[in-house]
């Protein structure tokens, strides 16, 4: 069971990340993937994982993933690490699992914490990956042809 400092701290620092990844002043960039070996996959094939997006703040690395989820395939799991970047050790994880007992929590504008990660991991990724950019261009091209 998570502390209730901590959960209350976790769910403020969800909603202040959100914030300022909305306004632009973090930047995202892509995690890369993991390469797991898997002997079940044919002709030395390997599968991979993205592993999110990932900004600083604080003096530490903040990575945001989205992980699919068996049971319920339409709500993806979310976790949000603090990575020591001079060790690479997780310091904490902050996900909708850990934050279970606040999940009906609500923030001044309406969302739970839930959807604050969900959001969260959505903006990033399309900063990380100039989706705006990428959209103007095709659209362009699209109008010149």
């Amino acid at each position: 069971m998570i502390d209730d400092g901590v959960l209350d701290r976790s769910v403020s620092l969800l909603e202040e990340l959100y914030n300022r990844t909305r306004e632009g002043k973090l930047s995202w960039l892509d995690a890369g993937y993991d390469t797991a070996p898997d002997s079940s996959v044919p002709f030395g094939a390997k599968p991979t994982t993205h592993l999110g997006f990932r900004t600083q703040s604080g003096g530490f690395v903040l990575r945001i993933q989205m992980v699919p989820n068996e049971d319920f395939p339409s709500e993806p799991d979310y976790f949000l690490y603090i990575v020591s970047p001079d060790t690479d050790v997780i310091v904490e994880t902050i996900s909708n699992t850990t934050l279970g007992p606040a999940l009906d929590r609500r923030t001044s504008d309406g969302h739970t914490p839930y959807i604050l990660l969900k959001q969260i991991y959505e903006t990033a990724r399309r900063q990380a990956r100039h989706v705006e950019d990428v959209l103007d261009r095709v659209l362009e091209s699209l109008r010149q042809t």
